[in-house]
């Protein structure tokens, strides 16, 4: 493991991912490069190293962290809009946005594992994504590239979690996943997530378990 080391000697980045640059397909190489470019405007920060053609992408420590399953879930799912639309302004995709990958701490939401990488090509041409069926839109699965709308539905199925306990969420998004994924996709011209989120009342009329869950106002 890579560190670099502050003055108290306690960790400060974590490796997250290395290999050859010159491996890395084209979106790859352009993820790699934002993330070299704006790693710093993220939380936790994100530190890329990109020289002799080698890649070391790493984060920076932080400790405390506790998981999304929030007392006051609706504030954690607008700091967590919030937070998606910041990267995303600066053109950065995750790709990854699970439930393990997103924490808190004092109310702060914190976005782990950015990875340029999130393909794995298979010398018999077949690809395996490493990433959650909630996280990767089919969109993006039939083009071979991650992008803004994989995020968009990484976030709703999200947004159920929060809402309803984690495996209850999942419960519920795998019922409905094409309802969620159309209103990703009736979504995506909005300017941000931030905006849609009085619009998830959407789900409280079309996916039965959630009629009992107070939206709108709410948020």
């Amino acid at each position: 493991m890579l560190t670099l080391l502050g003055s108290d000697h306690r960790e400060l980045v974590s490796k997250t991912w290395e290999g050859n640059f010159d491996d890395l397909e084209v979106d790859q190489a352009e993820r790699a490069q934002s993330l070299f470019e704006y790693g710093n405007h993220l939380s936790p920060k994100v530190f890329v190293n990109l020289e002799s053609r080698r890649i070391v992408v790493q984060q920076e420590w932080i400790d405390g962290i506790t998981p999304i399953n929030s007392e006051r879930p609706y504030v954690t799912i607008r700091a967590l809009a919030d937070s998606i639309d910041q990267f995303h302004a600066l053109g950065l995709v995750h790709g990854d946005l699970c439930f393990s990958n997103v924490g808190l701490k004092d109310g702060k939401v914190f976005i782990f594992d950015w990875e340029p990488v999130l393909v794995i090509r298979h010398a018999d041409r077949k690809i395996e994504y490493r990433t959650t069926r909630f996280a990767f839109h089919p969109t993006d699965l039939k083009r071979q590239k991650i992008s803004f709308l994989s995020d968009r539905l990484a976030f709703i199925c999200l947004f159920l979690q929060i809402v309803n306990a984690r495996y209850r969420g999942l419960d519920i998004a795998e019922k409905y996943f094409q309802e969620i994924q159309h209103l990703s996709e009736i979504h995506r011209d909005c300017a941000t997530l931030a905006n849609v989120l009085p619009k998830l009342d959407f789900l409280s009329e079309n996916l039965p378990p959630l009629v009992a869950t107070t939206f709108g106002s709410s948020l």
